[in-house]
């Protein structure tokens, strides 16, 4: 198990805890340098994260393994929509080939368009331009008509100690034995999980049930926020990455030191589970 670095923030002024806005390209450098000299070698960017894919091409990225996403492709020229916008990533970030390339709508696999969009894909591994592919999902509940139907690489999906459902469904031993990478993120919420009750805004105050639990949990083991997070995710063995975002160079520097600490002692009962779609996706958090 490794960090990966999300850089969505290198492109967009992103997460409900994100006081700073963009990061400026001088942090964009030292943090990627940290990253390097730290062995956080994997990096997790989007052509819809603004400018993210042109910042990081400018930070000479070819000793990472950069995995981008595209969005919706339309049932038009599937093939050479798929192939410049692949094309496209690939300049902007000044690599020659992408570890691997995710869907960002994994919906469109179940189109009528969805097998000439995965074949694209497969030959495009096959030629060497993407080593891995897979999808980006919201909830596991999507990964059954996909892991079903066709061969992929890598998951990326939801993880945290209040979104419990690759464990309860089953779906981190299955993925694991079909030797298909897992890759968490929203391991801290955007940061809602490391905010006390007075700095969380209110809208997610309706919780305060399970902040409470959470709290109560990290007293009685002695831990603080950020260290419950990733604690919580390391007693996995079948997760391959923990995708994590951050703001400034300090933040990935108590995030890597926190994740290299033994949490063997730790019991996890007490942890409270939530189900409500509300607060698991991010998405629905404007209408709240």
């Amino acid at each position: 198990m490794k960090l990966e670095l999300g850089t969505v923030q290198f492109g967009l002024d992103y997460g409900v805890n994100n006081v700073s806005g963009r990061i400026s390209d001088i942090e964009a450098r030292n943090i990627i340098d940290y990253a390097y000299e730290n062995s956080i070698l994997t990096l997790d960017t989007a052509m819809a994260y603004g400018q993210s894919e042109e910042v990081l091409g400018n930070l000479d990225v070819s000793k990472f393994k950069v995995i981008s996403k595209i969005g919706a492709v339309g049932p038009e020229n599937v093939k050479s929509t798929v192939e410049n916008m692949i094309q496209s990533s690939t300049e902007r970030l000044r690599v020659n080939k992408l570890y691997g390339l995710l869907l960002h709508r994994p919906d469109d696999l179940h189109s009528l368009y969805g097998n000439e969009l995965y074949e694209t894909l497969w030959k495009l591994k096959k030629e060497g331009l993407i080593e891995k592919i897979g999808v980006s999902i919201y909830t596991p509940d999507e990964l059954d008509l996909i892991v079903n139907k066709y061969e992929i690489d890598i998951v990326q999906v939801p993880f945290n100690v209040l979104d419990q459902r690759l464990v309860v469904q089953g779906w981190l031993d299955r993925l694991s034995q079909n030797k298909i990478e897992i890759h968490v993120r929203s391991v801290f919420m955007q940061g809602l999980l490391l905010m006390n009750h007075q700095s969380r805004p209110d809208k997610f105050k309706k919780w305060s049930n399970e902040w409470n639990l959470w709290n109560n949990w990290l007293n009685r083991e002695n831990l603080t926020a950020l260290q419950g997070c990733l604690a919580y995710i390391k007693q996995f063995n079948q997760i391959d990455q923990i995708i994590v975002g951050v703001d400034n160079l300090n933040q990935l520097k108590a995030i890597n030191e926190a994740f290299v600490k033994s949490y063997d002692h730790i019991n996890f009962n007490g942890l409270p589970h939530v189900r409500d779609e509300e607060l698991l996706n991010p998405s629905k958090w404007s209408n709240l």
